[in-house]
């Protein structure tokens, strides 16, 4: 899936700015990463904020399906929201992405 930061040469967004979350997972003294299905990279469990969802919500869903984790506690990390990082999906979308980062403890469900 390609992507771009601060690239002056990235396409223009043919789609409305998309609200991310990204859960950064400390784990048995490690960070759980997952290994994406599209292009096989490795990236932090993350998701698509929907509407009438909170960012608590999105986060706990978004990790509960991607990992079957539930989450213990979590604390904010960062927003990461510079307009120049354009992401690029298989469909041909092409958005600009506002994420919503806390780093958190999972416990088994």
């Amino acid at each position: 899936m390609p992507s771009w930061d601060r690239d002056p040469s990235a396409p223009v967004p043919n789609k409305p700015r998309k609200v991310g979350v990204c859960f950064i997972v400390e784990m048995d003294g490690g960070v759980l990463v997952d290994r994406r299905a599209d292009d096989g990279s490795l990236a932090f469990t993350r998701g698509t904020l929907e509407d009438g969802e909170s960012v608590t919500e999105a986060l706990a869903r978004e990790l509960g399906e991607e990992t079957g984790l539930a989450v213990e506690r979590s604390s904010f990390l960062g927003v990461f929201s510079d307009p120049t990082r354009v992401i690029g999906y298989p469909d041909g979308s092409v958005v600009r992405v506002l994420t919503l980062a806390p780093q958190g403890q999972p416990f088994s469900r």
